[in-house]
């Protein structure tokens, strides 16, 4: 009687295991396809040089990793600053940024009474 019953619980749990590996997987899966609709809306523009060069960069991270996430993405010998510039609400939503994100801007027309980004 108790062999009968092992037997009928391991069978359950060989019918059982596939679905919940399944129900996981689904889970997971919602969650990875939510993720591109969201979309940071603070961003902070950094400013790197090098010589006479200077390329602007849209970080969508807080205020104190601004810097350093576009760091990551310079080559040695740049140097990275943020500034006071901020985007338009069209333009962050434009830009497409996720959270954490950064994106090298490119200028054109009037940005605050400089450039602004395409």
């Amino acid at each position: 009687m108790l062999s009968e019953l092992v037997d009928n619980c391991i069978l359950l749990r060989n019918r059982l295991t596939p679905l919940l590996f399944s129900v996981e997987r689904w889970e997971r899966v919602t969650m990875i396809s939510a993720l591109p609709n969201i979309l940071a809306d603070s961003i902070y523009v950094v400013a790197t040089s090098k010589g006479n060069t200077t390329v602007y960069w849209a970080a969508a991270t807080q205020q104190a990793e601004a810097v350093t996430a576009v760091q990551h993405r310079i080559p040695p010998g740049w140097t990275a600053i943020l500034t006071d510039r901020r985007l338009t609400p069209d333009q962050v939503v434009s830009l497409q940024l996720r959270p954490g994100g950064v994106r090298q801007l490119k200028f054109s027309g009037v940005f605050d009474g400089k450039s602004l980004p395409r």
